[in-house]
Parts: C-alpha cells; sequence; structure tokens
C-alpha cells in the first residue's frame, strides 16, 4: 500500500533491512520487498491494483500511495502491550504509548537522567511549553510527537500517517493528551 523510493545504488538485501541511513526510520515498519527503480531502489509494503503519483516524503525519501489507499485497520499491525492508552480517530482506534513510560537514561551514580529517547524528550519539552502557554496546535514539534505517538505501538510510517489524515487540528489535542495520559474528563473531552 505504500512504496518508499531511494535515489542511491544500494544492494537489495540491505534496502529491505533498510541499512541505508535514509532509510532508518522505516525499520520496524514492514516487512518491505525491495526492487530495482531508475536510479536507485523502490522498498515496498503491501500490494495494490494501482498506485498514485509519486510525491516527496521525509527525509530525502519520495514515496507513493496505492490508490486506492486500503482501510487503515487492514493496512498496517498494531501491539496493545505495555503501557498504552487508546485513541479513538476517524475510522479507527490506535494503541498509544505513554509518553511517560519512555525509556529514561540512569546516570552513572543510579539516577534517572531524563528520556533519552526523541519520543519522551519531545513530551517532556512540549509539556513544559504548554504550561508555559507556548504551545499552539499547528506547532511543528507537536505535530512531530503526534506522528510518534500514533507509530510508538503501530507499523504506521510518517508518510502514512498523513495519508490517512489522523493529524488534525481536532486530534491533536487528543493525540497529546492521550500520549501523557490526561483522562477525557480532564482534557475537556467527553
Amino acid at each position: 500500500m505504500i512504496r518508499y523510493y531511494l535515489d542511491q545504488t544500494l544492494s537489495l538485501m540491505a534496502a529491505a533491512q533498510c541499512q541505508h541511513p535514509a532509510l532508518a526510520r522505516l525499520r520496524g515498519r514492514g516487512p518491505w520487498s525491495a526492487s530495482e527503480s531508475p536510479g536507485g531502489v523502490m522498498l515496498q509494503r503491501g500490494n495494490a491494483a494501482a498506485w498514485g503519483e509519486i510525491k516527496n516524503g521525509l527525509d530525502g525519501l519520495r514515496y507513493q500511495l496505492a490508490d486506492p489507499l486500503p482501510p487503515i485497520m487492514s493496512s498496517i499491525t498494531v501491539d496493545e502491550r505495555g503501557a498504552v492508552a487508546f485513541i479513538d480517530l476517524p475510522g479507527c482506534r490506535l494503541p498509544i504509548k505513554l509518553a511517560a513510560y519512555a525509556p529514561v537514561s540512569i546516570g552513572l551514580d543510579g539516577t534517572p537522567q531524563g528520556p533519552c529517547d526523541e519520543y519522551g524528550q519531545a513530551g517532556v519539552r512540549l509539556w513544559d511549553r504548554l504550561n508555559s502557554g507556548e504551545l499552539l496546535v499547528a506547532d511543528p514539534e507537536l505535530i512531530a510527537f503526534c506522528r510518534l505517538a500514533l507509530m510508538s505501538k503501530t507499523n504506521l510510517t510518517a508518510e502514512l500517517v498523513h495519508a490517512y489524515n489522523l493529524i488534525t487540528t481536532e486530534t491533536i489535542p487528543q493525540i497529546f493528551d492521550t500520549a501523557n495520559g490526561i483522562p477525557k474528563a480532564e482534557a475537556g473531552g467527553g
């Protein structure tokens, strides 16, 4: 249902294993099949009778979506294990890893030093910005955090998150609150 194009020569095995730095963010988001494409390689997940136009994605990759895009829940896998909260979005119910459970680094003296992954660090920064009144709904860091939240317990890619219209001005506060474990009543939801 999605194809990625990398304009560099790479062995098909290395491409399928996402060994190139530009493909690293796709690791674990497959399964991927690799084939040669003009000037590089193509990674594909799923099949389609027809494909849409090739568009620019993140990190210098180009991508192409199945046309039409299949229903989201038939296109992804979810992992409901661990510290998760569920979010109801148009057309799907997804698990999200709670940001408070992101890995925390431990210092030499054995004390916690703070979150050690991008998701946890962004959660702390955004929470601080929210409390100081500096956070707008379309803030790029908040949007990136919402993508990470939606990808935390699924094999969605950044491009698929947006292709399925999961991030909107209405869902951003809902995703942020869910990722931070804020109950709907406290968040003003219902």
